[in-house]
């Protein structure tokens, strides 16, 4: 059984250790990363739907939550999911809430574009929703889940097209909804820098190859 609170403690600021999270699809995949010494995985919405033959936009909160409890069954790891934009709007948000959580999350990451998710996602073609909107997603978030320890996760994409200080308000307005971590997707190291100067809360990157996706 993952212990939340344990693992909810161990991505505060300041953190003694980074919290390395590899991508995992299913529980063969997270069983190999709990093998070679990682203890958390990330279940991301574009792997598991390349994996299914369609694309992130065309998952449903059924078969993400099918997913991560097919993991959590085999495999005692914490399991971070990757939400998307919530499979709706904030009441459809909350459902999904408390199907990830039913089904043995650590956690859940939400982000900033339209729903339902477009898939022009893939093409580096972003449709923000607005800052109002994504903090109604993130209350309902947090108002949803029934453990105070299942994280929540919101992914700023704004970066790129509304520039740095549009962004960092956004990720203000993030922390102060309830988000427990903040997830700047930015474009090089500096946006980055700024985004962890202007927040003590802790701060998610994704990773791809040798380099963050972010930078």
């Amino acid at each position: 059984m993952v212990d939340r609170k344990e693992f909810k403690a161990r991505l505060a600021r300041p953190a003694s250790e980074m919290v390395v999270a590899p991508l995992a699809l299913d529980a063969l995949s997270a069983a190999l990363a709990k093998r070679v010494g990682f203890d958390t995985v990330y279940l991301g919405g574009g792997g598991l739907g390349y994996q299914r033959a369609v694309t992130e936009a065309l998952l449903t909160a059924t078969e993400v939550s099918e997913a991560t409890r097919a993991i959590t069954e085999r495999v005692d790891v914490n399991v971070i999911v990757d939400g998307g934009v919530g499979f709706g709007d904030p009441v459809h948000l909350a459902r999904s809430i408390r199907l990830l959580e039913d089904a043995g999350a650590a956690g859940v990451e939400i982000e900033d574009q339209v729903a339902p998710k477009r898939v022009h996602h893939h093409k580096g073609v972003e449709h923000h929703v607005s800052c109002t909107e994504m903090v109604d997603r993130i209350k309902a978030a947090v108002n949803a889940r029934r453990d105070g320890d299942f994280v929540i996760i919101a992914r700023c994409n704004t970066f790129a097209q509304e520039g740095t200080d549009a962004s960092l308000e956004r990720l203000a307005r993030y922390a102060e909804a309830g988000a427990d971590l903040l997830m700047p997707i930015t474009r090089g190291d500096e946006q980055f820098a700024a985004a962890s100067t202007a927040t003590v809360v802790p701060l998610a990157a994704m990773v791809i190859g040798s380099g963050r996706a972010s930078g």
